[in-house]
């Protein structure tokens, strides 16, 4: 089994914001675990919009401090540390899909 940690000695990862007017840098350990945990949630069948709010309020994406015309503060930290590119473009149509106010 492995354990995510950070030993002592190591600071927790910084990351910063891509979005060109954002630029906020947050803190945090992020797997690609949590990225799958995220797609995971669009495979799923029901009320999909309270699955992703919930998801969203548990990954602290709110504490992130995103500048309110930042449309990434719609994704987890995990997601806006871990993707790049496409893979985040994509995810954020998913999420605007199912939110009406990101």
């Amino acid at each position: 089994m492995l354990y995510d940690v950070t030993l002592p000695g190591h600071k927790t990862p910084t990351y910063k914001c891509p979005h060109i007017d954002c630029q906020v840098t947050f803190q945090g350990s992020y797997t690609q675990k949590d990225v799958a945990k995220w797609d995971a949630i669009f495979e799923q069948h029901g009320d999909m919009k309270a699955a992703v709010t919930a998801h969203l309020a548990a990954s602290g994406a709110g504490d992130v401090g995103h500048k309110p015309a930042c449309p990434l503060g719609c994704l987890p930290p995990a997601v806006v540390a871990l993707c790049r590119d496409k893979g985040l473009i994509d995810r954020l149509k998913q999420v605007k899909a199912v939110l009406d106010d990101c």
